[in-house]
């Protein structure tokens, strides 16, 4: 900032830093700012913001009734921790494993991240890291996961107690009593500020911290980054998908018109298969009485045949016997010759 505006810069520096830089800041804020927190209820109270303002309140008293209530009995994963500091726990220690550690003295450790040979101090004795993410969150960053898992310590020992399952209970045990505004008088004529729309669809959740490390959605309408078809306000793309899917389009437009001309014409398609199917069937009528007529003809020839040939009986033979009744021709004997002396 000092060489692009000297004077800015200058500006910036004498404000007190621990009101505005992350680093100064003598209390940990768990990675929320003021813009995260009012951009999250904007998204969790959608259209009650457009209420009058004391329906606005009864709305706001509603939803906060229900979220106690949900949240005490909500089923949690674990018994040590509550579900969402365990889930975000979990993420930290899968990206842990590829880290490399070095164990300094002890308590101390030097950890090596492979891909960029970044190197980060871990002192476990003091819950602290390098990154500052240990001090900023009050739990152990990835780079504190891998030193306990080089050194067998559990993890869970260096949360702080308001990421306890026992806090979460505690925190919502309380339920909120029910209102009733039925007899408070509300001004008609008082009514929410104007917001003069833009054009195309207003983003009403706020962008999440790490959303922007996702894969963005890119329009396949304008080909570009950050939206989607739906709300695109620019103009189509005259090359790539988009513009072969509004051909495809046009395509089955123009098989629209030609099946409209196609239902015109069916009377006269109809007719003329029905010409061709009575001209067959004359066809083939034709053929099966000039076949019944040569038939009838062969038949009184036969007959005539038979009349003229003589009615002698046919001679009877004799069949013949089977090889296994047929006997064999006896063999002479021979009588044995005595020695006469």
């Amino acid at each position: 900032m000092r060489k692009e505006h000297r004077k800015a810069a200058e500006y910036i520096d004498a404000i007190p830093h621990k009101t505005w830089a992350t680093y100064a800041f003598p209390q940990p804020r768990y990675g929320y700012l003021t813009s995260n927190i009012v951009e999250s209820l904007n998204s969790a109270w959608g259209r009650i913001r457009f209420l009058q303002p004391l329906k606005m309140m009864d709305a706001i008293w509603t939803v906060t009734i229900e979220t106690f209530y949900n949240r005490y009995h909500r089923i949690q994963q674990s018994i040590v921790l509550a579900n969402v500091p365990l889930a975000k726990f979990k993420e930290r220690q899968q990206t842990s494993r590829r880290y490399q550690v070095f164990k300094s003295k002890v308590g101390v450790y030097q950890v090596q991240v492979p891909d960029s040979g970044r190197k980060f101090t871990v002192e476990l004795a003091e819950n602290g890291c390098s990154c500052r993410n240990f001090w900023e969150y009050h739990g152990p960053c990835a780079h504190a996961i891998a030193a306990c898992r080089f050194e067998a310590v559990d993890p869970y020992e260096h949360f702080s107690n308001a990421y306890t399952l026992k806090s979460y209970r505690r925190t919502y045990e309380v339920a909120m009593p029910p209102l009733s505004i039925e007899n408070l008088p509300s001004d008609p004529n008082i009514l929410p500020p104007l917001i003069a729309r833009k054009r195309g669809r207003p983003r009403e959740k706020r962008i999440r911290k790490g959303a922007l490390k996702r894969k963005q959605t890119k329009c396949t309408n304008c080909l570009q980054l950050g939206h989607n078809k739906r709300r695109c306000v620019a103009q189509p793309a005259q090359n790539g998908r988009a513009e072969r899917a509004r051909n495809w389009d046009q395509d089955i437009s123009s098989n629209e018109s030609d099946s409209e001309l196609e239902r015109e014409l069916a009377p006269f398609v109809e007719q003329a298969r029905a010409k061709a199917k009575a001209k067959a069937k004359a066809i083939l009528a034709a053929r099966v009485a000039a076949r019944d007529n040569e038939s009838e003809l062969s038949d009184l020839q036969s007959s005539d045949v038979e009349l003229r040939a003589p009615l002698s009986p046919a001679p009877v033979l004799p069949e013949p016997a089977s090889p296994a009744l047929q006997l064999r021709p006896k063999r002479a004997r021979k009588v044995p010759v005595r020695y006469q002396g």
